[in-house]
């Protein structure tokens, strides 16, 4: 498989996106090193996360200048974000179009959707969410199909028709089971660049999972600190 002059990594979320691009942002000397450079696109409040918004919201006009900067590139060069899965097939078209190369390999890892659901519930409940799991999952499965996080295609298909019909087999979309590795971080670099990761790299796991009865729990004190706060009267405490 010939080397891409883009390397579009598009996540989903909760695939390891965000310990790779840490990652990525600590190894630059050796992804240089491998003839690869990484943009970010520093000049956007929140770089390449922020490209991807306004593009997965319409504000086109607001991104072409920075595609088309990325058109004039030379060196093999990454960019990666999970907001990226959230394009529409006319937005990645754009993205695409408006860029102008050709040799651009989309990444994309499948994970197992019971997996990521309770990762994502897990995620919602350390900022604040309220409902059970149950409640959460059960929203979910009521579109399953339709749902991004259960039905990968969902996400996929928009990419394989902007990348043509032989994107699969071309290589210009490369898919991944998240599951069958150990180590997706690791497997990232070494896959693209031929880097290894040592298990004492900074970052490379920047979500630790917890248990789902500790985040239960979690879940539950979050109601009782509003209780707390809302309604409870300490003085009643004092005077008995």
């Amino acid at each position: 498989m010939t080397q891409p002059r883009l390397l579009l990594h598009i996540g989903p979320h909760k695939t390891g996106t965000t310990s790779i691009q840490a990652v990525a942002s600590h190894q630059l000397p050796a992804i240089s090193k491998a003839g690869w450079a990484v943009e970010t696109f520093p000049e956007l409040k929140n770089g390449t996360h922020s490209l991807a918004s306004l593009l997965s919201n319409g504000k086109l006009d607001a991104v072409k200048p920075h595609l088309e900067k990325l058109g004039t590139i030379t060196t093999p060069t990454l960019i990666s974000s999970e907001n990226f899965s959230r394009l529409t097939e006319a937005q990645a078209k754009f993205m695409l179009n408006t860029i102008g190369i050709k040799d651009v390999r989309v990444v994309y890892y499948l994970r197992n959707p019971l997996h990521r659901l309770l990762s994502a519930w897990t995620e919602r409940v350390r900022h604040g969410y309220r409902r059970t799991l149950t409640e959460y999952i059960a929203g979910r499965l009521l579109q399953p199909f339709r749902d991004r996080d259960i039905n990968d295609k969902v996400r996929i298909t928009p990419w394989a028709h902007a990348l043509g019909q032989t994107a699969v087999s071309s290589g210009a979309l490369d898919l991944h089971l998240y599951d069958q590795y150990d180590d997706v971080v690791k497997h990232f670099f070494s896959e693209y660049f031929g880097i290894a990761i040592d298990d004492s790299e900074e970052n490379t796991r920047l979500h630790v999972s917890s248990d789902a009865i500790r985040i239960e729990i979690l879940r539950a004190l979050h109601g009782y600190q509003t209780y707390l706060v809302g309604k409870h009267s300490f003085n009643d405490d004092l005077a008995s």
